[in-house]
C-alpha cells in the first residue's frame, strides 16, 4: 500500500474544484438560454430588425 502523495491531493482538489465550478456555471447558462430565447422571440415579434 503505498502513501498518498500530494499529487493525489493536488488531482483531487483541482477536479472537486472543477465539478465546483461547472455546478456553480450551469445554472447560470441554463438561464441565460432561456432568456436568450424568450428575448429573441420577442424582438421578432416586435419586428425590430
Amino acid at each position: 500500500m503505498r502513501r498518498p502523495t500530494s499529487d493525489d491531493a493536488t488531482v483531487r482538489r483541482s477536479t472537486s474544484s472543477t465539478a465546483l465550478a461547472l455546478a456553480s456555471v450551469l445554472p447560470m447558462v441554463l438561464l441565460f438560454h432561456a432568456f436568450q430565447r424568450s428575448f429573441v422571440q420577442g424582438f421578432a415579434r416586435s419586428g425590430i430588425r
